[in-house]
């Protein structure tokens, strides 16, 4: 969605730091392939790629590739590695580099408080980058709690919430509590979409206004500030992804 949105303000790019469950071998010999095959059906830079529709739009390589799925910190010990976290922000710094007027989205590994190494968090990167985030949550049962924990977080770190998509059937209570008890400025609403593909997709971000009226592209082009926006996406809790340029 993010990809689609931003793509169509401008030139756009997508950038995922650290994927698990991927062989990395298989993911690199598919790499010239938006078609998703066995061996990458986990990875989500192609998934991305297949569904945002976004033509020249440029894909980076994750950092680290790890085999087992479970979190960034879990899955390199497991393939004898530690994830070089310090290597993070200049490579999105390099990454930002190569073009002042491309906006990237770059997605994190699940939720804020997921841990890259034993001593250092998600979190404890977006506060070294310091970037507006776009949180992601399901709509339904259970998402007060998760959710109202992850801006708080947030805000703990002095990090921006630009937006915060509910993902899920729509809950009408759910998503006015969320909007009074956390003030974050923009709320979007995903229902399921059937089939999920580049149609479904780029029709969704076409009319999708936020509770305030403003569409996604408008959320992750705003005008500068001193520093830059990022969205989070979530799955089961709230997860991060970010926008930069």
């Amino acid at each position: 969605m993010a990809l689609h949105a931003a793509a169509g303000t401008g030139p756009a790019g997508y950038w995922k730091p650290v994927q698990t469950g991927v062989d990395p071998t298989s993911a690199e010999a598919h790499a010239g392939s938006s078609r998703r095959q066995s061996a990458t059906d986990a990875d989500d830079t192609f998934e991305v790629m297949r569904l945002a529709g976004a033509p020249g739009s440029v894909f980076e390589n994750p950092l680290r590739r790890y085999p087992l799925p479970a979190s960034p910190h879990e899955a390199a010990t497991h393939a004898g590695d530690v994830l070089p976290v310090e290597e993070l922000a200049p490579k999105l710094a390099e990454i930002r580099s190569r073009s002042a007027e491309r906006l990237w989205i770059v997605e994190l590994a699940g939720g804020l408080l997921v841990p890259y190494r034993m001593d250092w968090l998600q979190i404890d990167w977006l506060q070294q980058i310091r970037v507006p985030l776009v949180l992601v949550a399901r709509s339904g049962l259970g998402t007060l709690n998760h959710t109202l924990l992850s801006v708080e977080a947030a805000r703990a770190r002095g990090l921006e919430l630009a937006a915060l998509f509910l993902v899920g059937e729509r809950h009408p209570s759910n998503e006015r509590t969320l909007i009074e008890t956390t003030g974050i400025p923009h709320v979007f609403v995903l229902e399921p979409l059937a089939p999920l593909d580049q149609a479904s997709v780029a029709k969704w971000v076409a009319v999708a206004r936020s509770h305030r009226g403003a569409s996604l592209g408008q959320v992750l082009v705003r005008p500068p500030r001193p520093h830059p926006p990022s969205a989070a996406r979530q799955d089961s809790n709230p997860s991060a992804a970010t926008p930069v340029r």
